[in-house]
């Protein structure tokens, strides 16, 4: 149940029923964010997890620990990941975010419809830290970095089958 403190700034009127027909929300709002291009300019997952066919040092690496907390060789331009230093700033983006909430009316169409803005405008702003702050090679991954919207097919997928995908695995 979402708890009356949690964003004190939110205008919620009639909220008993508003409470009510939350809960009765029936569908997850996702959105997030997606790098896309030519594989040669999608490199944003190997500058996050590591190199993990490179056995040796090589120019511009060091050893460091992915967000799986394996050992591999990452970029010493990104050597403690370029998305997860950026926490921090996409949770501030969240926060923000929510705090401009507005639900007039205590419908479920109305409440879905606003979470559903809500959730395209945290994910263009997490994109836009993330373009900020990615390494710099060619500049094609700064580009690749888009943000994805509530109802976008790509949200449907599983963890599994995405990770499996990037990664380049079978």
């Amino acid at each position: 149940m979402l708890e009356p403190d949690l964003f004190p700034s939110l205008t919620i009127e009639n909220r008993d029923r508003f409470l009510k027909e939350f809960e009765r929300q029936d569908k997850l709002i996702k959105a997030g964010v997606e790098i896309v291009g030519d594989p040669q300019d999608v490199y944003g997952l190997v500058w996050e997890w590591g190199n993990r066919r490179q056995k040796k040092p090589g120019p511009k690496t060091v050893i460091g620990t992915n967000p799986n907390k394996k050992m591999v060789w990452m970029s010493s331009q990104a050597p403690f990941g370029w998305i997860r230093i950026n926490e921090p700033f996409m949770l501030r983006i969240v926060e923000d975010v929510m705090a401009t909430a507005d639900f007039v009316s205590p419908d479920r169409a109305a409440i879905k419809r606003e979470l559903e803005r809500l959730a395209k405008k945290i994910s263009k702003g997490c994109a836009e830290v993330l373009k900020m702050s990615a390494p710099v090679d060619t500049g094609a991954l700064r580009k690749a970095i888009k943000p994805v919207d509530p109802g976008d097919a790509i949200l449907d997928q599983e963890a599994d089958e995405l990770d499996a995908l990037e990664l380049g695995e079978d």
